[in-house]
């Protein structure tokens, strides 16, 4: 639930704000057809910058640390939007640490659902994900123009900074996702007792989170700590089972 509602808070933000971006730059000088001058540097110096973090995330298991740095990251670069009007050095400043927040958040939301899923319902998970993405983008055009319309510029570039401070609060007690991980492994299966005797069996395993196994199709889903779980355990109970 954390990460659905993360998701449509961050393309919420992200449309919400491109309404008042470009007008903003105008106010400062900045013609339409120049705007890529700040984007496009912009988008791609924060690619460089999330992989380094997406690497340190992943080996040293700091996923969630680096998840709630980004969230915070964004809020801070919106107050700095807000503040900014007259520098466009600054607003370039405040682009990149914007979009390599957003960037390093688009990457790992999706990844995260992907560990934290339901055994056997990766596919559910990730279709109702992504109705809250494009769910989020709709509902940030009608909050950006309200938005625009009754607090001008800043007070949305404010607004959307406090919603940021909402989600990290959401956030905050959310477990590492690093540790957790999902194996499929496929068993020979005969009837629905069988198939309760390899879940107990599996399940007393040391680091094993979740067992559901499909007789359909003969598979077996696995979630588990990766940390304490043995994987050839697993494999020796579905072996001698057959």
């Amino acid at each position: 639930v954390r990460l659905n509602l993360g998701i449509f808070i961050l393309h919420m933000a992200l449309t919400a704000m491109f309404i008042a971006l470009p007008l903003q730059l105008q106010s400062m000088q900045l013609e339409p057809e120049n705007h890529w001058y700040l984007y496009l540097p912009a988008l791609l110096l924060s690619f460089l910058l999330i992989i380094p973090m997406l690497i340190i995330a992943a080996k040293k298991e700091l996923n969630r640390q680096f998840y709630l740095f980004s969230i915070l990251l964004m809020s801070l670069s919106l107050i700095a939007m807000a503040l900014t009007e007259q520098s466009l050095m600054m607003m370039f400043l405040c682009i990149l640490l914007y979009f390599t927040a957003f960037n390093f958040l688009e990457a790992s939301l999706p990844a995260f659902i992907s560990m934290l899923s339901p055994a056997g319902a990766k596919g559910s998970a990730m279709g109702i994900y992504s109705t809250y993405q494009f769910l989020g983008a709709f509902f940030g055009g009608i909050l950006g123009g309200v938005s625009y319309k009754l607090l001008g510029n800043s007070g949305l570039f404010l607004f959307l900074a406090s919603l940021m401070l909402i989600w990290f609060f959401i956030s905050w007690g959310m477990h590492n996702p690093s540790k957790i991980r999902t194996h499929t492994l496929t068993a020979t299966i005969e009837d629905e007792h069988h198939a309760e005797q390899l879940t107990e069996q599996l399940i007393d395993l040391k680091g094993v989170l979740e067992v559901v196994i499909i007789i359909e199709e003969q598979t077996v889903y696995i979630k588990v700590n990766n940390k304490t779980f043995t994987l050839q355990a697993a494999k020796q109970i579905l072996v001698k089972a057959e």
